[in-house]
């Protein structure tokens, strides 16, 4: 099994135990897609302490990049409209415009709307396309 299955493998029991994924459809689902592979542009890591915030980028294989992408956490891919990690060295403090969210709202949100196998689906996102792909 590589890192990113056993990362993968850890996400979805970690979201499993804490009730945001619920159902075996989904569950499989969630398997069947590797978040680090919509993130391999890097994404913007908080920079500790700093007030304002500011953001360093992550870029892939990077420091703790393969790690994050199976956190359970919301990764920006965005900064400012049009920034992205590849974009700049060091730290920027303005705001996130996109990102890829949270695994465990992501799937909880697509088991509250109990899509069917047989149903259309619009979905609009303006992120990395995890959801879509999930969905």
């Amino acid at each position: 099994m590589s890192n990113h299955e056993q990362l993968l493998r850890q996400l979805i029991e970690s979201m499993t135990a804490s009730g945001s994924l619920r159902t075996q459809p989904w569950k499989d689902a969630a398997a069947a897609v590797p978040r680090h592979g919509f993130l391999r542009k890097g994404f913007f890591r908080v920079v500790p302490g700093s007030s304002p915030t500011a953001w360093t980028p992550v870029l892939e294989h990077g420091d703790g990049w393969l790690e994050a992408c199976y956190a359970d956490e919301s990764l920006g891919t965005q900064i400012a409209g049009t920034i992205k990690p590849t974009d700049i060295r060091g730290e920027i403090m303005r705001e996130p415009t996109s990102s890829s969210t949270l695994p465990s709202l992501v799937l909880r949100m697509l088991e509250d709307l109990q899509v069917e196998p047989d149903m259309n689906v619009l979905e609009i996102g303006t992120g990395t396309a995890y959801s879509a792909a999930v969905l």
